[in-house]
């Protein structure tokens, strides 16, 4: 794979569960805040908390990437309400998450942002490695994939 400019990216794609659930979970909470907010009359505490969990869900939204497309020009996180470009220059890492085994990006002012929630496969892990090597040289990677490993693009393709 290639990674001039014009050659299609690189496309890690995040579990569909993770950020389902998620995103569920706060919306099903929410729902029951506001049921019992219209069955006591809305009493202040219920109100605080009914807009504290919108504006959790939104910060979710926000943060939980759906898919990362990895180019030329950096490393684009697209989440449900937003799109993020981390240009190759802020890059200092790319790092695993414990659990899943995911991969995070940490920049150069130290913070860590999920790319993708699962393990990439042995192919996207070489093409990250021909990005890296070629964009963000200074740029550490994590220990390679596992050989066993499913791509994360095969998720897609099944609908999960």
């Amino acid at each position: 794979m290639t990674a001039s400019p014009d050659s299609s990216p690189l496309t890690l794609y995040s579990a569909r569960l993770s950020w389902v659930a998620t995103i569920g979970g706060f919306g099903l909470f929410l729902l029951l805040v506001v049921a019992a907010a219209i069955r006591d009359g809305l009493p202040a505490g219920t109100v605080v908390l009914a807009v504290a969990l919108a504006a959790a869900l939104v910060h979710v939204l926000r943060s939980i990437p759906v898919r990362a497309e990895i180019s030329a020009h950096g490393v684009k996180r697209v989440c449900p309400l937003r799109r993020q470009t981390i240009p190759w220059d802020e890059i200092d890492a790319f790092e695993r998450l414990r659990r899943s085994r995911g991969l995070v990006v940490r920049t150069a002012d130290r913070k860590r942002r999920v790319v993708c929630d699962r393990c990439e496969g042995r192919v996207e892990y070489e093409a990250l490695q021909a990005l890296v090597a070629e964009h963000a040289r200074g740029a550490a990677l994590p220990e390679e994939a596992p050989i066993d490993r499913v791509p994360t693009f095969v998720y897609r393709r099944r609908g999960l």
